[in-house]
């Protein structure tokens, strides 16, 4: 039987201790990537739910279209109430109305897919997520 050689056992162990020490490096890399990643969604979950829960709850929409009118003195407003959709449509109003419904509206955090705008009625649709 032969004999193996000691200097080419400490080689190889060598060797086969630096491939290990880089795979655990590159696998430490990818674990780190990983739980920063998973951080991020997380965040990105929280964000989400958060505006999921400030657009899709409709009696806070409702809450915030009626503060609407109500601070615009508007009393002639015809609200329609759907299972997605919000649709107010107000007409006969003066152009400062007019003016001053949409001031608020735009600066109400509403998800807002419909305006329409004329000099005597407004007529906007709000989404629901």
């Amino acid at each position: 039987m032969k004999k193996i050689d000691p200097l080419f056992l400490l080689l190889s162990s060598i060797v086969i201790f630096l491939i290990a020490i880089f795979k655990l490096n590159d696998i430490e890399n990818n674990y780190i990537d990983k739980k920063l990643d998973y951080h991020n969604y997380q965040l990105l979950a929280l964000k989400y739910n958060s505006k999921y829960k400030l657009y899709s709850d409709k009696n806070i929409v409702l809450k915030k279209i009626q503060t609407i009118l109500n601070l615009s003195n508007i009393s002639n407003a015809t609200i329609n109430k759907s299972t997605r959709k919000i649709s107010i449509y107000i007409k006969d109003i003066d152009i400062k109305k007019v003016d001053k419904v949409i001031n608020k509206l735009l600066n109400t955090k509403l998800n807002l897919v419909g305006l329409k705008i004329t000099k005597n009625s407004v007529y906007f649709e709000v989404e629901l997520i």
